[in-house]
């Protein structure tokens, strides 16, 4: 691998071969070209659509849009956006921000409009969309399924999922094959559990299963105790299970079990922050079974802040504000 530092880094976005970022000047760069002068302004990236990054400025209240060329395209004075989630085409679901009222509204980007303004969705929001303008939605105690004019579809509790009270979620909500996997923790039934994300009926429960999980093209992984990584079929729940403990205690690693992980063509790509001088780095083929990269970060850098997979690239943001870029050569 070859690695490529961003010293300065504040917050970043990947899209394609092109890289976004916010410095410690909140200043935005697109592959290291800073874009905007206004050292006073507090920057932030809001998100993609196509292949054009909406930025906001907070304190102005503003919006910035790029395209991939570096061209500003569009300034919008009026307002602040920040994207949520797409609807179809031009059409997504954003925040409006106007530095008197902040809001959600339904944005055509396709000319810069607001088609409509909404009130309060879902549970506590939108968690994500579904393909029939229905979306899921979760807060502490359910999830659900709406439409966009705000009726519930299916709504279950993680009392009746898991028989005790005190149950909460422990990882992302993954949406596969028409079905909803995520980790529910409680004194009585713990793991992984498999809704009909059409109906909420409960298909499966993978009660061993506590760890965060991820999602690749075609598998879900996560992992046991102890650094036991696991792959299952979401479409007729077969696991296939690779004891890896031995395997990464040899090459100087503790656990597998760090939440900052991406899985990808096969590969799972995980990290491990444990104190300032234990922050690494490892990719586990399934497949061959082999760990194929390890890296080890510097103290300086502390902890893993995030990580991103493109198709030839690895991006890992550290606490020092430094975005590592590992490269294959």
């Amino acid at each position: 691998m070859k690695i490529i530092k961003i010293i300065g880094c504040k917050s970043f976005k990947i899209e394609g071969k092109n890289i976004y970022t916010i410095n410690l000047d909140n200043q935005f760069l697109i592959n290291g070209k800073i874009l905007t002068d206004n050292k006073s302004g507090k920057f932030r990236i809001s998100g993609l659509y196509d292949d054009k990054i909406v930025l906001f400025e907070e304190n102005k209240c503003s919006t910035y849009i790029y395209n991939d060329k570096e061209d500003l395209i569009k300034r919008i004075d009026e307002y602040a956006i920040i994207i949520n989630a797409k609807l179809n085409k031009s059409v997504y679901l954003v925040g409006i921000n106007t530095g008197e009222e902040i809001y959600k509204a339904i944005y055509d980007f396709s000319d810069y409009s607001i088609i409509e303004s909404i009130g309060n969705l879902g549970l506590n929001g939108v968690y994500f969309i579904l393909g029939n303008n229905t979306f899921i939605t979760r807060n502490r105690k359910k999830i659900a399924l709406f439409n966009f004019k705000n009726e519930v579809i299916w709504e279950t509790s993680f009392l009746k999922l898991t028989s005790s009270d005190e149950s909460f979620l422990h990882s992302q909500i993954i949406n596969k094959e028409h079905r909803a996997f995520f980790v529910l923790d409680g004194s009585e039934k713990r793991g992984l559990f498999c809704l009909d994300i059409n109906t909420g009926e409960l298909e499966n429960l993978y009660e061993n299963y506590y760890y965060e999980i991820f999602q690749d093209e075609e598998h879900i992984y996560t992992s046991k105790f102890k650094n036991i990584l696991c792959r299952i079929n979401p479409e007729n729940f077969e696991v296939e299970e690779w004891d890896v403990n031995d395997l990464v205690k040899k090459n100087g690693f503790d656990n597998i079990h760090d939440h900052r992980c991406v899985a990808k063509n096969g590969l799972f790509y995980f990290t491990q922050t444990l104190g300032d001088d234990k922050a690494k780095f490892g990719v586990l083929d399934f497949n061959s079974k082999e760990l194929i990269y390890k890296y080890e970060f510097e103290p300086n850098n502390g902890g893993i802040s995030s990580i991103q997979v493109s198709e030839n690239r690895i991006f890992i943001h550290t606490q020092d504000n430094t975005l590592h870029i590992f490269e294959k050569e």
